[in-house]
């Protein structure tokens, strides 16, 4: 291994040793972020960092990367599912934290500070200030600026971010980056001593902080978790309770369909109107009809005559999404009706069995008989998209016994769920629901808006909604914000807290120990370092005092003196050491250094040593205080006495040496020192490498242009330089060393260099060896090239030598050489050859082939020949030639496979002739053209053609399969291929067809050319028609149905696999046995007589049995018996097929239960009670007694749905079940028509109808006595009443369903009285239900009739100037003329018509608002409008609002909506968040009604009012009742204190008027100002500046 080699394992292992630590000490950082987000309060990574790029400079950048990459890698995989995006992400925040690192250190090195000790105060402050905060931007900003481009985080969002990462940061360098660096230097003196006093207790402050961070964190962490499920479950209790909802929908119209398949559009719009009531969110219930292919045309004819349709037809959809014709099926299932009509009636005709996602619903329904629902769809109707689903029932058509159709709901998701939840609610939470099975590729069935970080996935709520057969799946993941708004951040701030203290602690500890460091260090220096001079270094050393004692020396010029002390010269002079000639000399050179001041250098001194005069170069300097005084001289001398001798010795040695040396042809170079720069090279050097002197002046230079390649250059350096040290460490010469080296005209040569010393001088010798190296190479390359010929010859090769005897006659041969080929073939190794003679080796005297070889050794002529080999038993042909005198090499190939396949095909032919001949088989060949050119006699005979005959066509004349015609192709590609197999129908002579089997080859030539074919034929005819009779009879007996077939005597035969799967019997258990093995014991001996007598008469009998299983279970069949015959009619065989029943007659059960019965209840359902209804009719008509029927209802059954669940509801309605049958006689019938409303019917009643009223109350009372008695449901007690409806009946004039109708209408008056009543229908009753519709029918003809017209009351100041007025709705009745709002608002409400007509009154007021802009004097008028709860509960009402206003133009803040307290708090958060999309648009709020309801500062502080409206309630006693008075100045007070204005309506006196004013309200509305009046009477009264006062 080179030397750079070593150096970059050692950065590679210390680059992935950072990285490891940084990866590990983020996450643990990472472990105490906290949420929303995952910047941390401590990241120890980046002080790791900072000291590690300050340790080992920018060559560790790449740890530092490869951690961040990593970590944030590391990151992303835990927390969302990994995408490309994440490893971008992860990329740019490690280059911010690299640049953090580079950053840092730039700064601590500019400052010039000693950050590796830190020991003093300012260098700790500074360092940490520039490494932590400063430094810390960098990355901070860097990182959250990637966040937020890739989305990550939102602009609200990254400052937050930004200042959590930086104090993360800045805190993991203040507190990590001085451990890591004592850590670094923990060999060092102060940093082994910080290593106990700074690391332990900071680590040990930390150490206390940790602990209660992650309590106090995880504690609100858990609280977090408990309020979303919370949240979680009640918003899944909402869903299930509304699909629960659409499910009864759904079955109500089902029911309905059930009854009445002849339903007309008009009552089944008027039925569902009722529906869509109740589920305002349903976006259409339809009904469609399911029918047969050839039922198409009538429908489509009749539901267009039906629905007044020029045409009509059923529709689909086609692959573009269009919608087209449908295609012909076996089955439709078209949208036949469909409610509401108009959003919806694109999709009128639609076959939903047209769409595979639609189909497997309504199959499903099909297969079960249940309710089911689709995976998401997108509705036909919808031209935006919107995820849907269908609820689908059966509607069951009694007369067939079938499914005659389908109730269908489409629910938009999105609208159930705006319904469930105002808009505003749960808006820092996002919100999932999705198909967990759905095989559509989108499964999302709703998602908020809100779209929560993946770093809150811990805090996620997750359940499963079945539903119809399917499972949703809820989950709940709260935002960023919803966290922070949740957390009090107490855990972060007892975080920070310890942080800080950890580092003033640490920042404390640094300084003193490093002042302490300061002051030992700087003793001992102060008291070492004179000695440490003296004593060390290679000079003499001296000092003296300004008169010339000697005031110390070194220990060498004490040696050179032979003192044995230093401290023995003190106080003397140079007299008293030197000679006096050098005294004086010495003493001359003091005073001139004490005059000047100034160094004065002696290049050649003279000194006694030992008697002897010896030379030194000296240097003297004076010798100043740290005050600036002048106390003597300092004096450094060192001995030159060699150094001049050799440099006399080399020069007269110079001029001999350097003629030598540039004339040798060797390369020289010489240096002399370590470096080894150059002080000579000779002109041989020049000329073989091109480089003078100046060019290669070192050897650092000459290693780069020598050997360009690096790792060529490494490998060689390490192998010399390591010489090149132990031969200038033994001054001798190294073993030469051969390299290539490159030259200045790029040409490379075999050098052989050398190394040597003499005299301090390095010696390079360089000897040219390319010429030499190139001819041995040509010479090896030559001799590699023919050894690798013959080695690699396929033939077997063998070089022989001649041995004579006495006379020169040749005895025998030696093997000099063989080749592998030789081996493979002989089975003779090299080894057993080569040197050996041919008799030894081949064991044979005399020699194989002895005379032939002489005979070419002689001639030198070239001889082949075959021969069979014996002692190899193998035939060779054998090549021989002789290369050289006396030698000879023999060439031979093993050809004894050859020689093999000679004989065989010798002896193949005669058999083949003779096998062609008798051979059983018919065979042929043909010629190119496919004629035939010979066949045997088998071949003949099958065909029916003599030999001649069949010679003289081509195969394609008897080929009649139906590609006949393609017999030219056919026979090329068989050709081509070179065999065929295959089954052909072929024509006899006699026009008969045969089916036959032939498998063909291709016969060719030595060059691969057509021969001929060989072709064999087999006649499978007769075996082909009865294998296709076997597998009919398999396939038959072999089906879904069971078989077995007996003897004439009824001994079982044989049995199908199917019979084994009904009956349980293997088909082993009844072989012998007869049939009574299967009887029930159920029929008698009559039933079996007449199954025989048909048998026997007719040959077959069929019917149901009851037969058993082996298991002993009885069950149902089918059975079928067929009596086999033969030809002479007697019967042989008996044939018997079953098919097990069972559970169709379960299916039969299960239908008839379902068709009248309630399946919770098991009481009858509606159609069952309609039918015991009509004929209790029709009893009472003939023996007039009276009958009673009573409509039950359950009171806040609703209530209990929404609080305890619909399971809990279920229980209740069959208790409430028991207890009815329990109550009632045994003949009277108790019935539920759906959700919780029974019916009892009592029958055979007293003929006298006061009398049966009596006892039908006493019923009543007796069921209410009954219904109110606590309920157990699981383990709570519930108390519950219901409300009756009684409707007596005594004859057959009216209907059934006018019955229910009217019992349903006491019922509800029954709930009007106060619940847990009974009310007996009055005709009265009737009327009031007649006045209310026709009032609502009446209200939505002045809807469209525009019979609507505002009237405007002013509202004035003090000085009865007018602000603005307060529009009030009036209706202008065509009939009635003019009614009044108390009449209509409240059904308005009920029904829902109150939204049209709050639409119709903010349009007519903005309409208004914009003339008013338009006139000077009432540009600034308020006007304000009454707004509904139902209207302003609406999740859109804002967005609707807006969009009505934008097209006036108008300014929304002269608009004011009136809201009541009531309507305000029935959902408190929603109420605010609309109000405030409407207040940030411009829209002004006045609370109405102000002091009637609940009015309280807790909630009254959070609405965004702008106004109070003092209730006339109060006003119109204000004069008079003290208490009044009281309350209205409590009012003005809390709307002062709050900054809302005041204003009191239904003022009518001066008297109130003065008293509002005294209380400090100024502004009024009443009739003491103006009545409301038309928009004429209005203008024209508002014309002056002051209203007049009404009289």
């Amino acid at each position: 291994m080179t030397i750079n080699s070593s150096i970059s394992l050692k950065l590679f292992i210390q680059v992935i040793t950072l990285a490891t630590i940084y990866f590990v000490l983020g996450i643990a950082g990472l472990e105490l972020a906290m949420p929303p987000g995952y910047a941390t309060a401590i990241f120890p990574a980046a002080g790791i960092a900072v000291s590690a790029i300050l340790y080992g400079g920018i060559r560790l950048l790449p740890g530092v990367w490869l951690g961040s990459f990593f970590l944030n890698l590391w990151v992303a995989g835990s927390s969302e599912a990994f995408e490309i995006q994440s490893v971008f992400i992860a990329l740019l925040i490690a280059i911010g934290a690299s640049i953090q690192a580079l950053v840092a250190l730039y700064l601590v090195n500019i400052s010039q500070i000693n950050w590796k000790a830190l020991t003093t105060f300012r260098e700790i402050v500074l360092f940490l200030t520039l490494a932590s905060p400063l430094a810390s931007l960098a990355s901070s900003t860097w990182a959250n600026i990637t966040l937020y481009l890739f989305g990550i985080i939102s602009t609200d969002y990254i400052a937050s971010s930004w200042l959590n990462w930086w104090i993360g940061d800045t805190t993991g360098v203040l507190l990590f980056a001085p451990i890591a660096l004592i850590l670094l230097y923990r060999d060092k003196v102060l940093a082994k001593y910080r290593l106990r006093t700074v690391i332990i207790p900071t680590l040990l402050s930390l150490l206390m902080v940790f602990p209660i961070f992650f309590y106090v964190a995880s504690s609100e962490n858990h609280q977090i978790k408990n309020r979303m499920q919370n949240t979680g479950i009640g918003l899944e209790h909402h869903i299930k309770s509304k699909l629960i909802g659409f499910t009864e929908t759904v079955i109500s119209l089902s029911n309905l369909m059930q009854m009445y398949p002849d339903l007309t559009f008009t009552k089944f719009e008027s039925y569902t109107r009722e529906l869509f009531t109740l589920h305002p969110d349903l976006h259409g219930i339809g009904w469609n009809k399911y029918f047969s292919a050839p039922e198409r045309a009538n429908f489509e004819t009749q539901l267009a005559k039906h629905l007044n349709m020029p045409t009509f037809q059923i529709t689909e959809k086609d692959v573009q999404g269009n919608i087209v014709r449908a295609e012909i099926r076996d089955h439709y299932a078209p949208i036949t009706y469909i409610s509401p009509f108009e959003p919806n009636k694109k999709a009128l005709g639609y076959d939903i069995a047209s769409d595979p996602v639609r189909f497997k619903a309504i199959t499903q329904v099909l297969q079960t008989g249940q309710l089911a629902i689709t995976s998401p769809i997108k509705l036909v109707q919808d031209t935006e998209p919107s995820t849907s689903i269908l609820v689908i029932a059966p509607v069951n058509n009694t007369l067939r016994d079938a499914i005659s159709g389908f109730a269908v709901a489409s629910v938009r998701i999105e609208n159930m769920m705006h319904f469930l939840f105002s808009q505003g609610l749960m808006e820092d939470i996002e919100i999932r629901l999705e198909d967990k099975h759905a095989l559509n590729t989108d499964k999302t069935l709703f998602s908020s808006h809100v779209k929560s970080s993946s770093t809150n996935q811990e805090y996620q709520w997750q359940t499963d909604i079945d539903f119809g057969g399917r499972t949703w799946q809820l989950t709940l993941i709260p935002t960023g914000h919803y966290i922070e708004s949740h957390l009090t951040l107490l855990a972060w701030q007892i975080l920070l807290i310890g942080l800080l203290f950890s580092g003033l602690l640490q920042i404390l500890l640094l300084t003193i120990t490093g002042q302490h460091y300061l002051a030992k260090t700087a003793l001992q220096q102060s008291e070492s370092s004179i000695r440490a001079i003296l004593d060390n270094a290679p000079f003499l050393i001296w000092q003296k005092d300004t008169n010339g004692h000697y005031l110390n020396i070194n220990k060498k010029l004490a040696v050179l003196l032979e003192l044995t002390d230093a401290s023995q010269i003190l106080g003397k002079t140079d007299f008293d050491i030197w000679p006096k000639e050098l005294a004086e000399h010495y003493q001359l050179d003091d005073e001139e250094v004490l005059s000047t001041q100034t160094t004065k250098h002696i290049e050649q001194e003279p000194v006694i040593e030992g008697g002897q005069t010896r030379y030194t170069e000296t240097f003297k300097s004076p010798l100043i205080d740290s005050f600036g005084k002048l106390v003597g001289t300092i004096g450094f001398s060192h001995d030159i006495s060699e150094k001049i001798k050799a440099r006399e010795a080399l020069k007269a040695n110079e001029t001999t040496f350097k003629a030598m040396i540039e004339s040798i042809p060797v390369a020289v170079y010489v240096s002399s020192d370590v470096e080894q720069v150059a002080t000579y090279i000779n002109p041989t050097f020049t000329k073989l490498f091109g480089y003078t002197i100046d060019e290669v002046p070192s050897a650092a230079t000459w290693w780069p242009l020598a050997y360009p390649d690096k790792s060529y250059r490494d490998q060689i350096s390490e192998e010399w330089l390591l010489k090149v040290d132990q031969a200038i460490k033994a001054q001798s010469d190294i073993e030469p060393m051969e390299v290539i080296v490159t030259c200045k005209d790029g040409s490379k040569k075999n050098i052989l260099w050398g190394f040597t010393t003499l005299n301090d001088q390095n010696f390079a010798f360089g000897l040219n060896l390319t010429e030499l190296r190139h001819a041995e190479n040509i010479v090896f390359e030559s001799e590699v090239k023919f050894k690798s010929l013959i080695q690699n010859m396929s033939e077997g090769l063998a070089l022989h030598e001649l041995v004579y005897d006495e006379n020169n006659q040749a005895i025998d041969y030696r093997i000099l050489e063989v080749n592998r080929a030789f081996e493979a073939q002989t089975g003779i190794t090299s080894i057993n050859a080569s040197g050996k003679l041919a008799t030894e080796v081949y064991g044979l005297n005399p020699a194989p082939f002895l005379e032939n070889y002489a005979q070419v050794v002689k001639t030198g002529k070239p001889y082949s020949f075959e021969v069979y080999f014996e002692p190899l038993q193998r035939h060779f042909n054998i090549s021989v030639f002789s290369p050289m005198a006396n030698q000879f090499a023999t060439v031979f190939t093993d050809i004894t496979e050859r020689k093999k396949v000679q004989q065989q095909i010798v002896e193949s032919e005669s058999r083949f002739r003779e096998l062609f001949q008798q051979t059983p088989i018919a065979y042929q060949s043909l010629d190119a053209e496919g004629r035939f050119i010979d066949a045997n006699e088998q071949l003949c005979d099958m065909l029916g053609y003599s030999r001649e005959e069949i010679l003289g066509i081509t195969f394609g004349e008897i080929w009649m399969d139906e590609i006949q015609d393609q017999f030219p192709c056919q026979f090329k590609s068989f050709k081509k291929a070179g065999h065929v197999s295959t089954q052909l129908t072929l024509e006899k002579r006699d026009g008969q067809l045969i089916t036959v089997i032939l498998n063909g080859r291709i016969q060719r030539d030595t060059k691969g050319n057509f021969v001929k074919t060989h072709c064999v034929l087999i006649d499978i005819t007769e075996r082909e028609k009865i294998a296709q009779e076997m597998r009919i009879a398999a396939i038959a007996f072999e089906s879904q149905e069971g078989m077995f077939v007996t003897d004439v005597n009824g001994i079982i035969l044989r049995a199908n696999q199917s019979f084994t799967a009904i009956t349980g019997y293997e088909v082993i258990d009844v072989i012998g046995k007869k049939p009574r093995m299967f009887s029930s014991g159920r029929h008698d001996e009559n039933f079996y007589s007449a199954m025989w007598k048909s048998i026997n008469t007719t040959g077959a009998w069929q019917g149901e049995v009851w037969n058993k299983r082996k298991n002993g279970q009885i069950y149902p069949e089918h059975l079928s018996i067929t009596a086999v015959m033969n030809n002479q009619h007697q019967v042989t065989h008996y044939v018997a097929t079953l098919t097990d029943i069972t559970a169709n007659k379960a299916a039969e059960n299960e239908i008839h239960a379902l068709a009248f019965h309630d399946p919770l209840t098991k009481l009858p359902n509606r159609r069952l009670f309609m039918d015991r209804l009509s004929q209790a009719l029709a009893l009472s008509a003939r023996t007039a007694h009276k009958g009673a029927l009573l409509f039950l209802d359950i009171d806040h059954f609703k209530t209990l749905n929404d609080t305890l669940g619909h399971e809990l509801g279920d229980v209740l309605l069959q208790q409430v079940a028991d207890r009815l049958q329990e109550t009632i006689r045994e003949h009277d019938t108790v019935a539920r028509l759906g959700g919780d409303e029974f019916v009892v019917l009592l029958e055979s009643l007293h003929k006298d109808l006061d009398k049966a009223t009596e006892d039908t109350k006493q019923v009543a009372n007796k069921i209410l006595s009954s219904l109110s008695q606590t309920y157990q449901l699981e383990e709570h007690e519930y108390h519950s009443s219901c409300s009756i409806g009684v409707i007596m009946f005594s004859d057959h004039d009216i209907s059934p369903e006018v019955l229910i109708k009217h019992a349903d209408i006491a019922m509800y008056q029954a709930k009007h009285d106060g619940r847990n009543a009974i009310c007996i229908f009055n005709p009265k009753m009737q009327d009031q239900i007649n006045a209310r519709s026709t009032l609502e029918n009446d209200i939505r003809r002045a809807i469209s009739g525009e019979q609507f017209q505002l009237y405007y009351q002013v509202q004035v100041d003090k000085s009865n100037r007018p602000l603005g007025a307060e529009a009030l709705i009036r209706w202008h009745h065509p009939e009635r003329g003019l009614v009044s709002p108390i009449e209509f608002i409240s059904l308005a409400e009920e029904t829902g018509l109150i939204i049209p007509i709050g639409e119709w009154v903010l349009n007519s007021a903005c309409a208004q608002l914009k003339l008013w802009q338009q006139q000077e004097h009432m540009c600034d008028f308020m006007l304000s409008i009454n707004v509904s709860a139902k209207q302003f509960h609406q999740p859109d009402f804002a967005q609707k609002v807006q969009s009505i206003i934008e097209p006036f133009g108008i300014n929304p803040q002269r608009l004011k909506f009136e809201l009541t307290e009531s309507m305000l708090l029935q959902n408190l958060d929603a109420t605010i968040q609309t109000m405030l999309a409407l207040k940030k648009f411009g829209v002004q709020f006045s609370l109405d009604d102000f002091g009637t309801g609940y009015s309280s500062l807790q909630y009254l502080k959070r609405l965004p009012l702008d106004q109070l409206k003092i209730d006339q309630s109060f006003v119109r006693d204000v004069v008079v009742e003290e208490n009044d008075r009281a309350i209205v100045r409590t009012i003005i007070a809390m709307a002062d204190s709050l900054g809302l204005d005041i204003i009191a309506e239904g003022v009518e006196t001066e008297q109130q008027r003065d008293i509002l004013l005294a209380e400090g309200c100024c502004h009024y509305q009443g009739y003491l100002f103006s009545k409301p009046i038309p928009i004429d009477e209005f203008e024209a009264n508002s014309t002056t500046t002051t209203v007049n006062l009404s009289s």
